[in-house]
């Protein structure tokens, strides 16, 4: 009976010190992994939706490839360039977007809302 009593506490103390330790390391365990890129533009624009009132800039770069036909043999894919700038504020209901490419005027083509 005695030794089942001391196995006994022995498991009691290697439970709590295995507690303790993983209380102890749990945060680091638990670390979030790094967001996606998707993941990043989600939380942004829930982010933005939450405040109300923002603005905005990008550069975007779009590649155009050609189809995998035999018509296409020989073309190479071609790259735009533009950027796009605005502003949303939805307590007044107001937006503008404005684009234009590099090298343009900076007015590009302007939209209100």
């Amino acid at each position: 009976m005695n030794l089942r009593k001391r196995s006994s506490i022995r498991l009691y103390i290697c439970l709590i010190l295995a507690g303790l330790l993983l209380s102890h390391f749990w945060p680091s365990l638990a670390a979030p992994l790094p967001l996606t890129d998707q993941q990043q533009l989600e939380r942004a624009w829930r982010d933005a939706g939450d405040i109300g009132r923002f603005q905005y800039r990008t550069n975007v770069i779009q590649t155009i490839h050609p189809t995998a036909r035999l018509s296409n043999a020989g073309r190479h894919s071609t790259t735009k360039h533009f950027s796009a700038a605005g502003m949303i504020d939805r307590s007044s209901q107001d937006m503008q977007l404005r684009l234009w490419a590099p090298g343009a005027n900076r007015d590009g083509i302007e939209l209100l809302e």
